[in-house]
């Protein structure tokens, strides 16, 4: 991938580049977020967090990446790993220009010599668009080649990281040529409205065909390369508004499912027990438990709670019972951490604007356009079995122009992991996914 990377931009200009004169005024929180180049040819991207002071360091050319932590303006400190939970060993400077915005990136790693990387400067545009009644905010990442250009508009995953900040797709496919728009979710970042985990996925499409819609309006784009990108809870997202846009012409799924959420409930939840040590009879009986819950949701739990009360007087004592609570993002532990009183109050009102029941297979076998799904094989927040069976018909049986790609090694966000303690320890993105994603890409723009 990173041959062409060079070849496309003619970027060896940038290599030529003398070191930057440090300013001696201290700036207070630069702009850091980007793509640098090395003069080794390696990119690395900068995303993060203005809010929280949460940053991250991706290598493209490795796969790893780790926290960084902020010494004072223009610094930063990181451990070796996914999450920084090793001693530290890498520190980082930015050199910025009298805009405060950073044009290098300094990286003093104890087992190399110091390096420099220069930021990419691909050009960018940030507005705000309409959706209904809301303004959502977004930003437009060029690549450095001539326009118009084709375009990936990113699908969000379920959480609140504003994505204008936190994403780093936007940079990787400008690096091959492709532009990418990216824009706050819904009730996060500069974005107005309400931000729920459990939205109502018309809604949020909606949101997406708004922004191609605003994309349209560019003279930096070429209508008739337009596709989409969506991640996790984007999986659901890309093709619904693919199929209720024709300007959609292609569209990636990462680590999505094409099933209900209540079924990747159904799946998930057992695995997690598994994860922490629990098998046989104690995952029937939660089994037997989450059961309950679900035929609960499908009356809206309007009704359903007194059988709910007696499975858990039946197994509060049990040990996986306790366990539960450690899995929050299960719909038991997320029942079970809210306690039953609030839960009675809260969940109805919630089912008003979520459909964990949606069926995404009749749009996906409405769709006739490209399409590529990325997946992990030992992903524990979306199981793929289900997904990778269900594509494979509508593949073999249907005739779709649809392509599927397994990390068998990879977890949600393919991304690899070892086990510690039964903990999984992220550790990098899987080699290859990268150039997976970029790949295709260029062969549905025609982008060479």
């Amino acid at each position: 991938m990173f041959k062409r990377i060079f070849v496309l931009f003619g970027l060896a200009t940038l290599l030529s580049l003398s070191a930057a004169t440090v300013h001696s005024q201290e700036a207070i929180y630069p702009d850091i977020i980007g793509a640098y180049l090395y003069q080794s040819g390696k990119i690395v991207i900068i995303n993060g967090n203005t809010e929280t002071d949460s940053w991250r360091y991706l290598d493209l050319e490795t796969g790893i990446s780790h926290k960084m932590y902020r010494d004072d303006a223009r610094n930063f400190h990181s451990g070796s790993d996914w999450s920084s939970e090793t001693p530290v060993e890498k520190h980082y400077r930015f050199e910025v220009d009298e805009g405060n915005r950073a044009t290098a990136l300094i990286a003093d790693f104890k087992e190399e010599t110091t390096k420099v990387a220069r930021r990419i400067e691909f050009p960018e545009i940030t507005t705000t668009f309409e959706s209904g009644d809301l303004n959502l905010y977004g930003k437009l990442v060029l690549p450095l080649s001539k326009g118009p250009h084709p375009v990936v508009i990113i699908a969000h995953g379920s959480d609140p990281t504003p994505a204008v900040e936190g994403y780093y797709f936007p940079y990787l496919y400008a690096a091959n040529g492709i532009a990418t728009f990216i824009y706050d979710k819904r009730g996060t970042g500069r974005s107005e409205g309400q931000y729920t985990s459990f939205p109502l996925f018309p809604v949020l499409a909606g949101d997406l065909i708004a922004g191609i819609n605003w994309l349209k309006s560019r003279p930096e784009i070429d209508a008739s390369r337009i596709g989409v990108a969506g991640f996790s809870q984007g999986g659901w997202i890309a093709p619904l508004a693919a199929s209720r846009s024709d300007d959609i012409r292609f569209v990636l799924v990462g680590y999505g499912m094409a099933m209900s959420v209540a079924d990747e409930d159904r799946l998930e939840a057992p695995l997690k027990l598994r994860v922490i040590g629990f098998e046989g009879e104690a995952i029937e009986q939660f089994k037997d438990f989450n059961w309950t819950l679900h035929e609960a949701a499908r009356v809206n739990f309007e009704n359903g709670w007194n059988e709910i009360e007696a499975k858990v007087a039946q197994y509060r004592k049990t040990e996986w019972f306790a366990a539960v609570k450690k899995t929050p993002t299960t719909w038991a532990g997320f029942i079970l951490n809210m306690g039953l009183e609030n839960a009675k109050k809260v969940l109805p009102e919630m089912l008003k604007s979520f459909d964990p029941f949606y069926d995404p297979v009749p749009t996906l076998e409405k769709l006739n356009i490209p399409m590529l799904w990325i997946l992990g094989g030992k992903d524990i927040e979306a199981p793929p079995e289900v997904t990778i069976a269900i594509l494979e018909r509508l593949r073999t049986e249907l005739g779709k122009p649809l392509e599927t790609v397994i990390f068998p090694h990879a977890d949600h966000g393919i991304v690899e992991f070892e086990e510690k303690d039964r903990k999984r320890i992220k550790t990098n993105y899987a080699n290859g996914y990268f150039s997976t994603m970029t790949d295709w890409l260029r062969r549905q723009t025609g982008v060479h």
